[in-house]
């Protein structure tokens, strides 16, 4: 799971994150926050030592530098814009659609993103949807009430909506990885 960490004074929600914690299966809570892009920087910093307490399982990423993915409010900042056109990586949903492509299970998936280090994909969002990138500007490719089934095969089908700036390097490119990328994603 990744967060923003504007939970942390909300003691209600914050037990619920211990106890989700807790259990086996969960990987882990990384909190991040980067003072130029979020508004509850501030929030975070001062509350380093309570995020502390929570463990070894959760992460704080702080001020790490980062670059600037075509979603979310980036997508109607000035500023963030630059910070986009100076990204030298492309679609935040790239890693996400390629393990779908090329996995034979959802254990699979999850091993192939753990390794490409893509914790915060796929994202569920507030309403329970489930989005192979951070963002849910991006399309769905299914909910938090579908079978894994059906999720792994939403998630073979799903194609790229192509509309953060960063598709358009991937659709340009003509680095022999991403023209592979290209042709695991769209089958040409």
């Amino acid at each position: 799971m990744v967060t923003n960490g504007t939970w942390i004074e909300d003691e209600d929600i914050c037990a619920k994150i211990k106890r989700t914690l807790s259990f086996q299966f969960c990987l882990g809570v990384q909190v991040t926050s980067v003072k130029k892009y979020y508004n509850s920087y501030n929030l975070i910093v001062s509350n380093l030592d309570k995020f502390k307490s929570f463990g070894n399982k959760l992460f704080l990423s702080i001020d790490v530098p980062t670059y600037m993915e075509d979603i979310g409010r980036a997508r109607f900042s000035s500023q963030a814009q630059k910070d986009v056109d100076a990204n030298p990586f492309l679609m935040s949903c790239l890693n996400a659609c390629l393990a779908f492509k090329q996995a034979k299970n959802l254990k699979q998936i999850g091993n192939f993103l753990v390794n490409a280090r893509q914790f915060c994909k796929p994202a569920i969002d507030w309403k329970g949807n489930i989005h192979l990138s951070e963002s849910r500007l991006c399309p769905s490719i299914g909910s938090v009430e579908d079978s894994p089934l059906e999720l792994f095969n939403k998630g073979k089908d799903f194609k790229p909506c192509l509309m953060c700036k960063n598709s358009k390097k991937f659709m340009t490119s003509s680095r022999p990885d991403i023209i592979a990328a290209r042709h695991i994603i769209f089958n040409d």
